[in-house]
């Protein structure tokens, strides 16, 4: 029965699939189709060139959309907006859940490591760049954002706050559910994000486990497992 209805779930996701692949990628990579795009996602800007894939094509090898039966509550449905002008990568393999919100804005760009895994409900939010490490696991609703949003300016003694900075996040690094990694964040390999996290400084020494509020390193010299 498992089975049947996956095979049912992909069926449906076939139009969305083709028009995402057609349209952002060249016809010799589209027809291979690495893209399975699930009925959940909106899609509104997209332009040929925007998406690349930096590896061999295998057909939906890159899931948007995923639908999975757990308890984890489907906030949103998926929206995906690209800039024509930006730029989203893809290094291997990944799965995107059900509510997966991706927007780059003008002069931005998103790449995404091999073997990208993130549950329901995450938001990318792109100003300037973030770059996602190989063999990364986040948890459901946890929102990576590298700019304060908006056209406000904050002035600091009459200097003006920078609005955005990239995000780096290492290979092999879990983030748990809730967390939220902003601007000008950099987190080391192997780390883990704990539970309900607000990262907003960087943490350059590899594997440790991070959180609290404010932020800090709760337990060094740590390994984790998928």
């Amino acid at each position: 029965m498992f089975e049947l209805r996956r095979r049912l779930e992909i069926l449906s996701a076939l139009p969305k699939s083709i028009y995402f692949n057609f349209k952002v990628l060249p016809w010799k990579k589209a027809i291979r189709m690495p893209f399975l795009v699930y009925p959940n996602i909106k899609l509104r800007k997209l332009s040929k060139g925007v998406v690349k894939i930096n590896s061999d094509l295998h057909p939906f090898m890159i899931k948007v959309g995923l639908v999975y039966n757990d308890d984890v509550p489907k906030i949103n449905l998926g929206y995906i907006s690209l800039a024509s002008n930006s730029r989203i990568e893809f290094n291997g393999n990944a799965e995107l859940s059900y509510g997966v919100i991706i927007k780059t804005c003008n002069n931005s760009k998103i790449t995404f490591g091999k073997n990208f895994f993130c549950n329901k409900n995450c938001s990318f939010i792109c100003s300037s760049k973030i770059n996602i490490g190989n063999d990364v696991l986040m948890g459901w609703n946890i929102n990576i954002r590298d700019n304060d949003g908006g056209n406000h300016k904050i002035f600091v003694e009459g200097n003006m706050k920078e609005n955005k900075k990239p995000i780096y996040i290492g290979n092999h690094v879990w983030i748990c559910s809730y967390s939220h990694i902003l601007k000008g964040v950099t987190i080391a390999d192997n780390c883990v994000v704990a539970y309900n996290s607000c990262i907003t400084k960087s943490f350059i020494e590899k594997s440790n486990l991070i959180g609290g509020n404010p932020t800090r390193i709760i337990q060094e010299h740590i390994e984790w497992q998928r």
